[in-house]
């Protein structure tokens, strides 16, 4: 039986007003530059600015110390010749002694700026997160990607969350056999 061109018509409009609804229900996913945020929003510029203060104040500490070390090396230059091998010996040690505890002072302070970076940037991210999702309930956003390509999800309506059916199906699929052991 051959469809008569009006018959096929109508079943593509049809068709077409149908498909009317699914596209009103399409994800709507959108994404923000983080990093931008950060550096563009008076929370982003606070919080860059408190971990920079936190930086500036703790590397004056060593500042102070490099110009003493600086000095003991200088001082050492032009007293060298005129020192006794005992004397020179002590001086030594003690330069490497303050050389050693300087070294130790920098790695303590990089691996305190680190974690005070992280501490700065967790409380941020919440912040990000919670004006992501306003933005997303009032332009009705599905998903909000972070520009960034190693960062992730920001936001996902909860209605996309199938973390309880993988459960289900993590817990109803067979262990994995372990490998065989090796004679």
């Amino acid at each position: 039986m051959k469809l008569s061109g009006k018959m096929f018509g109508a079943g593509l409009g049809l068709f077409l007003w149908s498909m009317a609804g699914v596209a009103a229900a399409e994800i709507k996913i959108g994404f923000v530059d983080a990093q931008k945020v950060l550096e563009g929003s008076s929370e982003g510029k606070k919080a860059k600015g408190s971990l920079e203060e936190y930086v500036r104040v703790r590397s004056q500490t060593l500042e102070v110390e490099e110009a003493v070390l600086k000095k003991m090396d200088t001082d050492f230059s032009q007293q060298e010749a005129v020192l006794s091998p005992e004397a020179k010996k002590a001086k030594q040690e003690e330069f490497q002694k303050k050389l050693v505890d300087f070294r130790k002072k920098q790695s303590d302070l990089g691996r305190e700026v680190q974690d005070k970076k992280v501490d700065v940037l967790r409380a941020f991210s919440k912040t990000l997160e919670d004006a992501t999702k306003v933005v997303a309930d009032r332009e009705k956003i599905d998903y909000v990607f972070d520009r960034n390509p190693d960062a992730g999800l920001i936001f996902a309506r909860d209605a996309y969350d199938v973390t309880p059916k993988v459960i289900e199906e993590v817990d109803r699929a067979p262990a994995p056999k372990a490998p065989a052991a090796k004679p």
